[in-house]
């Protein structure tokens, strides 16, 4: 029975290690991170500027930045598995 416990954790730990090497084989870890983080800052100021700009009513900037932190979480999820499928053909 234990053995059977076992095997989800083991499943999942291996899981974890082949997609980080996986994922860092070609890039840096340092400048992944700043990537993500760089993309995301842009992103979610220049649509609280283009809110701005248009000057709606309806639309706040706290519903702009909350949405395009929703949006960045999103990315971050999709690229992950889009280069983990991507490496694994190459």
């Amino acid at each position: 029975m234990i053995e059977n416990a076992n095997n989800p954790v083991r499943v999942f730990w291996s899981s974890a290690v082949l997609a980080k090497r996986a994922l860092f084989a070609w890039l840096n870890p340092a400048m992944w991170i700043t990537q993500l983080f760089f993309i995301s800052l842009f992103q979610m100021a220049f649509f609280v500027y283009v809110a701005t700009f248009v000057n709606n009513s309806e639309i706040g900037v706290e519903y702009v930045a909350i949405g395009n932190a929703l949006q960045s979480l999103a990315y971050v999820s999709i690229f992950a598995v889009c280069n983990i499928t991507g490496e694994e053909k190459q």
